[in-house]
């Protein structure tokens, strides 16, 4: 099993997503707490939305 902390843009993402779906025999779980929290916000991260959402043909399962 292997789990992804998705972060940052949507390339970024793109880039995670790809990675942990080469790496993943098994079914490919996301930890999306980072992107989905309401407090990204501060002096080090810049808010970013869950952006894979976009692709109809990404399928995304959350780990939590």
């Amino acid at each position: 099993m292997v789990i992804v902390k998705l972060q940052g843009g949507l390339g970024n993402q793109m880039f995670q997503y790809a990675a942990a779906k080469y790496l993943s025999s098994k079914k490919l779980f996301f930890d999306l707490d980072f992107l989905l929290s309401k407090n990204l916000s501060d002096d080090h991260f810049t808010a970013r939305p869950f952006s894979l959402s976009a692709f109809p043909n990404i399928k995304c399962s959350s780990a939590g």
